[in-house]
């Protein structure tokens, strides 16, 4: 087949559907649109790749967040018990010797404030735990939505009559109309 003959076969197909099409109408369509403008989707392209080698980083620390892994809580905790360590617990010493002497810190009033101290730490700690297991929890899901967002929607084109049909339907529609006035005219 020729370069020519081929280009007029696809001519004469195409002119062949368009006129089907115009004659016949065209049926429902369902059509895939994307979502977002061309700017966006190389955007978004460029985050997912670019987030492909970030993912396995911070997922395993999300992971060891919600998990509460020792090794990580401890390393969280850490700052919190070096203050604890070297703040409070000599400021609650310091505190007991200035007001009741040297031998204040044998005392269970010495004793109770340590406790208490402790439990706070040790309440303020779990307290901390929570808001990180939310935190690590909301991260996840932002990680994770990004890549479940649909980037096309679906929108279906109605069916479109042609001209067969529609004429057919005005010819139907007056067709009482026409029979009156042939009927009228005897």
């Amino acid at each position: 087949m020729t370069t020519g003959t081929f280009m007029n076969s696809i001519f004469k197909n195409n002119i062949f559907s368009a006129i089907a099409s115009m004659l016949g109408g065209t049926p429902e369509q369902i059509q895939q649109v994307p979502k977002f403008t061309q700017p966006q989707q190389e955007i978004f392209s460029q985050l997912q790749t670019g987030a492909a080698g970030a993912i396995p980083a911070g997922f395993e620390q999300i992971l060891a967040m919600l998990t509460q892994d020792p090794e990580a809580a401890k390393q969280f905790e850490a700052p919190a018990m070096r203050q604890f360590h070297q703040e409070i617990i000599p400021g609650i010493a310091q505190k007991f010797t200035s007001q009741f002497g040297t031998g204040s810190k044998s005392s269970s009033g010495f004793r109770q404030a340590m406790a208490a101290a402790g439990a706070g730490l040790s309440e303020n700690l779990q307290l901390q735990r929570g808001e990180r297991s939310d935190q690590a929890l909301k991260q996840l899901m932002q990680m994770v939505g990004g890549a479940l967002t649909p980037q096309h929607e679906s929108i279906i084109r109605p069916r479109q009559p042609g001209l067969v049909e529609t004429g057919m339907s005005g010819i139907l529609q007056n067709l009482p109309g026409l029979i009156a006035m042939i009927g009228g005219k005897k």
